[in-house]
Order: structure tokens, then sequence, then C-alpha cells
């Protein structure tokens, strides 16, 4: 009978496999433009690793700075918000105690966009 339910290691690769590719990717690069932000601060920890006050800093500056694409054109406000989506997905996955999107503590950054 235990066979027929599935366990919980096979739930997280299903959760897994179900997510989109591109959404996937996407959020791998936003990650990376904001790391690579965080190194020109010297910084060196992992945006999970940041507490919630130095991270709503940082992201709030990088959502200033980053105005521009590579191509030289500048982001518009739903790309943005979208860079904070990546973040927030991101940050979920790594279980953080605190939401960029919702929480108080990232007023700053939201107010930023």
């Amino acid at each position: 009978m235990a066979a027929r339910f599935a366990d919980a290691g096979s739930v997280d690769n299903f959760i897994s496999e179900q997510e989109n590719k591109a959404t996937s990717q996407k959020t791998e690069r936003d990650i990376k433009l904001l790391h690579l932000f965080l190194q020109t601060k010297n910084e060196e920890r992992k945006m999970e690793d940041i507490p919630t006050a130095e991270l709503n800093e940082y992201v709030s500056e990088f959502i200033i700075s980053v105005s521009r694409t590579k191509d030289g054109k500048e982001y518009d406000p739903s790309s943005l918000r979208s860079l904070l989506a990546s973040f927030e997905r991101h940050l979920k996955k790594k279980n953080y105690p605190a939401s960029i999107i919702n929480d108080i503590a990232f007023e700053k950054t939201r107010k930023s966009l």
C-alpha cells in the first residue's frame, strides 16, 4: 500500500521539473546581475546570507543604478519589477525570512521602482 503514494523527495522533484525553464534561467541571470553589483560594493556574501536591513539598502541602490540594459536601452518599470520577482523567487527557495515584495522591511526597495 505504501508504494501507492509518493515520498517527499519525489514531490520535490516533481515541483522542480514543473518550474518553467525560461523563468529559472531569468532568475539565474538576474541573481548574477545583482551579485555583480554586490561585488562592486565589496560584498561577497550571497544575497540570502545578507541581513534584511542591509539587503534592502543594496537592492534599492541596485534598482536605481541598473537603469540600462547591455545594449544601452533603459529598463522599463515592468522590467525592474520582474527583477524583484526574480529576487523574491530566489530568496523564497532559500527560505529567506522576509519577502522583498510584501514585507515592510523592503519598503525602500519597492519605493525605488
